[in-house]
C-alpha cells in the first residue's frame, strides 16, 4: 500500500507530462508523505526512494543544473524523516492504546473481583442540600456485601427504604464529596440493612461520588461485647477492690487505673507513670522480696504472685497482694506485664488479730493445764505444810519453857511458811482473782520490795526510786503484787550484767489511774523476744537460769488486780515496763485487814471437822484442842451431812473443799439447804470457781487458805463468832 502513492504519482504525472514540463515532479511530495503516513518508517522510506528514482529517470532531462541536485536531495530526506515522524507516532499510539486495554483490563478485574464493595453514584441536590443519590455502577461485592441486586441506575431511596430518615449524615457526607470536597473516611450503620460500614468515599467528577467500603458488623458487635465486658470487668474490680495495671516492659511505661492509685496514695498528677511508682512506695523491709518475685516472674520460673507492703506519704502501711501475667515475644523475651493488686490490709489486721488470739487462746490453754497441776501440787503440798505447821504451834505452847525447843519450832515455823509462799506463787500463776482484796498503798508495796533490793543488789547496779506521793489506794493483795515486783526487778538485774541503772517510779494518771513503772538500762529485748516475752515457758536464759514463767505469771497477777501490763524494749536500749491499776473509791479503813488476834477464843466451841487427807486429821484437831475446842472428825462430806441430819448439833463445821466425791462446795451447799443456820468454815489449799461461786451464795461462810498458822486459826474464828448460831 505505501507503494501505491508514488505509481499514482508518476501515473499523475506522466498524463500531465505535456502541459507541466520541465519541472513536474513536486507531486511526488504529497504521494511520498500519504506513503509514509500509511507505511511507517520502512515502507514511507522505501516510497521515497522508488520516487526519488522515478523522478531522476524520468522526469530530469540530461544535463541538469545543481540545484536540481540538492532539491532532489531534500526531497529524498524530506521523504524519509516523514516516515520516520509517522512511524514514530504510529507506535505512540500502538503503545497508548496497547497500555489503555491493559489498564481498562485491569480496572475490569478489580471492579469485578475486589472483595470491598464498589459503588459510583451520581448526588441528587435540591437547591444546596443533598436529597439522594443514583447508583450509576456497582461491583459484584457491592452486591454480595449488601444483599441489593437491582441497585444500578436507581436512586438509593428507592434501593434502600428509610435510608435519607436514618443515614441522614451519611447523605450529608456524600454531598459534600460530590461537590469536590476532599475524600472522607466514616463508619456508618445502615439501619434498614442492620450493616455496619467502613466507607471511603472521593469524588470522580462534579456531581458524582465513589464510594468504596467494607462491612464491619461482626467488628462492631465484638466492640460492643469488649465494652460490655470492659464495664463488667471494671464493675468486677471496683467491688472487688481490684487495681488494674500494665506495664510496657520496653519502653517502662507504667499505665494504672484509678484503684491502683487509691492504694498506693498517688493523685493523676503526681503519677511518676514509670516502675519508680511501685518502687517508691515499697517498704524497705520488703523490697528485696518484692524485687525477687517480679524477677522470678520476668524468667519465667514462676507465676507472678507476690505479697508485701507499701508506706505511704503519711506513714500508713498497707498490705498488697499482687498477680499478674508476662507477655513474651517469639524469642521468649518479656516485653510486657499486666496484672492486679489488691489491699489486704484489713485481711492481714483480721489475720493478726485471729494469730493473738491463737496465741492467747494457747496461751489460757497452757496456764489451764498448769492450773490443773497447781491445784493438785497446791492441795498436796498445803495438806503437808499445814500438818508441820499445826504441829509447830502446838509444840510451840507445850515446849513454851524449853528455849532450844522452841527457836527449833520457830525455825520449822518460818520453813513452813516459806513454803507455803512458794505454793502460793505457783497458785498466784493460774489464778484469775484475788483471795483476800484489801486497800493497799502501791508506794508502800515498792517500798518494802526495795528495802530487800537494796539489801541483795549487788553494787554495779544502781538503785533509783522515786514515789509519787498522794498517790491514793488500790485493791489488791500485799504479798501478791509485791511478789510481782520483786520478779520484775530480778529479770531487770539479770539484764544488766555489766551493771546498770534499775529506777523504779510510781505516778498517778488522771483520777482513774495509778502506774508503777520498772525501766532497766540492759541489753533490751529483740521485736521477736518482746512478741513472746508473757508466753508460759518462753525463755532466753540458760538451762536451769530460767522457767520462763516470770513475765507470764506477773501479767496473770496484775490482770487480778484490774490492771494492764505494757513491755517497751529495743536492743541496747533496755526495757520499760508500765503496770497500771484502777485508783480504789473506798475510804482508806473500809477494806483493810484488821489485825488478827492472838488470844484464843473466849468459849470453846464444838467444831466437826471433815477432811479426806488423814494427815490433817492427825494434825489440825490438837491444835484446836490446844485452843480450848471439842473436835469430832470425819473423812468425807456425806458422813457431815449425816451427822447434822441425824439431829447431832455443833457450833462450826470445818470443811475440806477438794475431797473425793462431795466437794467441800457441795457439802456447804447441802448444809445450807438442810441447816441454814449452821456456821460453816471452808478451809482449803486451792480455791477454784465453784468454791467461789458457794461463798458468794453463802457470804456468811468463812474461808481460810492453807496451811494456816495459829494466829490465823485464831483470828479467823473471832471474825466468825458473831454468825454462830449455837445449838441446843
Amino acid at each position: 500500500m505505501a507503494l501505491l502513492p508514488p505509481l499514482l504519482a508518476l501515473g499523475v504525472q506522466w498524463a500531465l507530462w505535456s502541459s507541466i514540463r520541465p519541472f513536474v515532479w513536486f507531486l511526488f511530495y504529497p504521494a511520498v508523505f500519504f506513503a509514509s503516513w500509511i507505511g511507517g518508517l520502512w515502507w514511507g522510506s522505501a516510497a521515497t526512494l522508488l520516487s526519488t528514482l522515478i523522478v531522476w529517470r524520468v522526469f530530469l532531462p540530461p544535463g541538469h543544473a545543481l540545484n536540481t541536485y540538492v532539491s532532489m536531495a531534500v526531497f529524498a530526506a524530506t521523504g524519509i524523516l516523514f516516515s520516520r515522524f509517522h512511524q514514530t507516532l504510529r507506535d505512540t499510539q500502538e503503545l497508548a492504546k496497547r497500555s489503555l486495554h491493559v489498564s481498562e483490563g485491569r480496572y475490569q478485574g478489580l471492579f469485578e473481583n475486589m472483595t470491598a464493595g464498589f459503588a459510583w453514584c451520581r448526588m441528587v441536590f435540591e437547591g444546596d442540600e443533598a436529597v439522594d443519590f443514583i447508583y450509576l455502577d456497582v461491583n459484584p461485592a457491592f452486591k454480595s456485601l449488601t444483599g441489593l441486586k437491582d441497585a444500578q441506575g436507581r436512586r438509593v431511596s428507592e434501593v434502600i427504604p428509610g435510608f435519607r430518615e436514618s443515614n441522614r449524615d451519611l447523605l450529608l457526607a456524600y454531598g459534600r464529596v460530590a461537590r469536590g470536597g476532599p475524600p472522607e473516611s466514616l463508619e456508618a450503620q445502615v439501619e434498614s440493612l442492620d450493616i455496619w460500614f467502613s466507607i471511603n468515599a472521593y469524588c470522580p467528577a462534579p456531581g458524582e461520588f465513589i464510594a468504596i467500603f467494607d462491612t464491619i458488623t461482626e467488628q462492631k458487635k465484638a466492640e460492643t461485647a469488649l465494652r460490655e465486658l470492659s464495664q463488667r470487668l471494671e464493675l468486677a474490680t471496683k467491688s472487688g477492690g481490684l487495681g488494674v495495671w500494665d506495664w510496657d516492659i520496653v519502653s517502662g511505661q507504667m499505665l494504672w487505673d484509678d484503684r491502683m492509685m487509691e492504694i498506693y496514695g498517688y493523685s493523676k498528677q503526681a503519677f511518676p507513670g514509670g516502675l519508680e511508682a511501685w518502687e517508691g512506695r515499697l517498704h524497705p523491709d520488703d523490697r528485696e522480696s518484692a524485687a525477687r518475685d517480679s524477677q522470678a516472674a520476668l524468667l519465667g520460673e514462676r507465676e507472678y504472685h507476690s505479697e508485701f507492703r507499701i508506706l505511704l506519704p503519711d506513714g500508713a502501711v498497707r498490705h498488697v497482694a499482687a498477680d499478674g501475667v508476662v507477655q513474651r515475644n517469639a524469642g521468649g523475651k518479656a516485653i510486657r506485664m499486666i496484672g492486679l493488686n489488691r489491699d489486704v490490709t484489713e485481711q492481714w489486721r483480721a489475720f493478726d488479730r485471729q494469730r493473738r488470739m491463737e496465741s492467747e487462746l494457747l496461751q489460757a490453754q497452757k496456764i489451764e493445764s498448769l492450773g490443773s497441776l497447781a491445784s493438785g501440787v497446791a492441795h498436796d503440798m498445803n495438806n503437808v505444810l499445814s500438818a508441820i505447821l499445826s504441829i509447830s504451834s502446838v509444840l510451840q505452847v507445850t515446849h513454851s519453857t524449853d528455849e532450844s525447843a522452841l527457836k527449833s519450832m520457830k525455825t520449822l515455823e518460818h520453813a513452813a511458811l516459806r513454803g507455803r509462799d512458794l505454793v502460793k506463787r505457783l497458785t498466784n500463776f493460774v489464778r484469775k482473782d484475788l483471795e483476800t482484796p484489801h486497800l493497799i498503798d502501791l508506794n508502800a508495796v515498792v517500798e518494802s520490795e526495795t528495802e530487800i533490793l537494796h539489801q541483795t543488789l549487788r553494787q554495779r547496779v544502781a538503785l533509783d526510786v522515786n514515789l509519787e506521793s498522794g498517790l491514793g489506794w488500790m485493791m489488791g493483795e500485799t504479798s501478791t503484787l509485791g511478789s510481782a515486783v520483786m520478779n520484775l526487778c530480778v529479770n531487770a538485774v539479770d539484764a544488766m550484767p555489766e551493771g546498770g541503772t534499775l529506777r523504779l517510779r510510781t505516778r498517778r494518771e488522771g483520777s482513774r489511774h495509778i502506774d508503777l513503772i520498772i525501766e532497766d538500762t540492759g541489753h533490751g529485748m529483740s521485736p521477736e523476744t518482746l512478741a513472746h516475752a508473757t508466753e508460759p515457758f518462753y525463755t532466753t536464759k540458760p538451762p536451769g537460769k530460767g522457767t520462763g514463767l516470770g513475765l507470764a505469771m506477773v501479767q496473770n497477777i496484775v490482770r487480778a488486780h484490774g490492771g494492764d501490763l505494757s513491755i517497751q524494749s529495743a536492743p541496747g536500749s533496755g526495757t520499760t515496763i508500765t503496770m497500771r491499776f484502777p485508783v480504789a473509791q473506798a475510804a482508806p479503813d473500809s477494806g483493810r485487814e484488821s489485825p488478827q488476834s492472838q488470844s484464843a477464843a473466849a468459849s470453846p466451841l464444838s467444831i466437826l471437822m471433815v477432811d479426806d487427807d488423814a494427815l490433817i486429821r492427825t494434825t489440825f484437831p490438837p491444835l484446836l484442842h490446844e485452843l480450848g475446842h471439842a473436835v469430832d472428825v470425819a473423812e468425807d462430806g456425806a458422813s457431815v451431812l449425816a451427822a447434822l441430819d441425824g439431829g447431832k448439833a455443833y457450833d462450826l463445821v470445818v470443811l475440806d473443799h477438794n475431797m473425793p466425791g462431795m466437794t467441800g462446795a457441795q457439802v456447804l451447799e447441802g448444809i445450807k439447804a438442810r441447816h441454814p443456820g449452821q456456821a460453816v468454815l471452808v478451809v482449803t489449799g486451792f480455791r477454784d470457781g465453784e468454791l467461789d461461786q458457794a461463798l458468794a451464795r453463802w457470804p456468811d461462810a468463812g474461808l481460810l487458805i492453807k496451811p494456816l498458822t495459829r494466829e490465823e486459826v485464831v483470828g479467823r474464828l473471832e471474825r466468825l463468832a458473831p454468825a454462830w448460831n449455837p445449838g441446843p
